[in-house]
């Protein structure tokens, strides 16, 4: 019994690290599609810095000093009109233009050539972090699979998750966790994230009653005067729809009166069924109630094994049935 149970922890524990290996899965691609945007983009700015460079690069002052020394001769034949003078201020205020231009100029092209440089620096660092990323998913891919790549194609397992059962109506709080505790379960194994999905998913197992009961919440959703929108609020609609507001004074009394007169297996199964309803119970309540209810042989038996929890009682338990089965003289 205790290594079927550690073989299951031991499953469940390797589906818990699989889970987690598939979300940061899904999160290395994303973070590569975001760095191959930023690549993209980095790339086409760096193309339109290196254009305007070479167009910066090609462009001529020369050109600007010939038309300067054009003016300067057209100024010298008209030097006897009375605008002469004004002729000859603007050829000086043009060549201190065309210096401003001309050191304008060298400092553009300097200040392009170190944009460049940081960009090509930048799409360097960033090409070796999509690399990484890489290498770091296909780590992750072949832990998850844990299968050696077959001429270089990773072979890759589908698996076929069991389909939750409906839930009816009933007012019976183990019904409707089971049902919970069943739709969270296969949310983990589908990889159902998205709260509206959960929702939707969910109440198309609704049935009978709880079919009808939706289906007028559903109408107040659409008319605004209430909001299911996330898995959370479902199931709290849910269990204050369905569980009894009194459950737990119940199950206390159930407890209470729970006494061991056949089958020991039974009892166990029978307290076990009533602890799901009692939330705020200390470990040594719940055993001394086990404990209490038992028979004086089975009682005895515990005593001398000094249990502390109530899992260890459940399991010394079943050894004592175990032990009678093969001896019933005992």
């Amino acid at each position: 019994m205790s290594s079927a149970k550690q073989l299951g922890k031991s499953q469940a524990d390797r589906l818990v690290k699989i889970e987690d290996q598939l979300l940061y899965s899904n999160e290395v691609l994303d973070r590569m599609k975001l760095l191959e945007s930023c690549m993209n983009e980095i790339a086409t700015k760096a193309d339109k810095i290196n254009e305007m460079t070479c167009r910066l690069e090609a462009m001529s002052v020369q050109e600007l000093m010939i038309r300067v020394e054009t003016l300067e001769e057209k100024a010298a034949t008209v030097g006897g009109f009375e605008y002469g003078d004004s002729s000859t201020d603007f050829v000086a205020r043009m060549e201190e233009r065309i210096e401003d231009l001309n050191d304008n100029q060298q400092t553009i092209v300097q200040m392009v050539s170190e944009m460049s440089k940081g960009m090509r620096a930048t799409i360097g660092v960033v090409k070796a972090e999509v690399a990484d990323l890489n290498t770091k998913l296909n780590v992750t891919m072949r832990a998850v699979e844990n299968q050696t790549p077959v001429g270089g194609v990773i072979q890759y397992i589908k698996l076929k998750v069991p389909e939750p059962k409906p839930f009816c109506g009933d007012r019976d709080a183990k019904a409707l966790e089971n049902f919970i505790f069943d739709f969270e379960q296969y949310f983990r194994a589908t990889n159902t994230v998205a709260e509206e999905m959960k929702v939707t998913v969910a109440t198309m197992y609704l049935a009978d009653y709880a079919k009808v009961w939706w289906r007028s919440k559903y109408m107040d959703i659409q008319d605004g005067r209430c909001t299911v929108d996330t898995w959370e609020s479902l199931k709290q609609e849910l269990r204050s729809k369905f569980i009894p507001h009194n459950i737990e004074t119940i199950a206390r009394r159930k407890l209470t009166e729970l006494r061991h007169t056949n089958n020991i297996l039974d009892y166990v199964k029978q307290f076990s069924e009533i602890m799901l309803d009692i939330h705020d119970m200390s470990e040594t309540d719940k055993v001394f109630h086990f404990v209490n209810g038992l028979k004086p042989w089975a009682k005895t038996k515990l005593y001398e094994q000094r249990v502390q929890d109530l899992s260890t009682a459940y399991v010394t338990a079943e050894h004592l049935f175990d032990l009678r089965s093969i001896n019933p003289n005992t």
